[in-house]
């Protein structure tokens, strides 16, 4: 948390409850996804200065779902 803090990397990923109270500690992170029905919620928090990022994961996600690729990955790795 201290490099994204320091602009050093522009995104990390925690278990949900994690992510969800440093995003009520900092004010400037942003939660953006959440892995549904997985056995240990996770989620990525991005910095709010950088919404070129969180776009791109957005879009990023939607081709694998798009293409089938998400669901394969979820199969292969036993993820609900």
């Amino acid at each position: 948390m201290r490099d994204l803090g320091a602009g050093r990397i522009t995104a990390v990923m925690k278990v949900f409850p994690v992510a969800a109270w440093l995003a009520r500690k900092a004010p400037g992170l942003r939660i953006v996804a959440q892995v549904p029905d997985a056995p240990q919620p996770l989620g990525i928090g991005f910095s709010k200065a950088d919404p070129g990022l969180v776009a791109a994961v957005d879009q990023a996600l939607a081709a694998l779902k798009r293409d089938g690729s998400y669901s394969e990955l979820a199969r292969k790795w036993g993820v609900p």
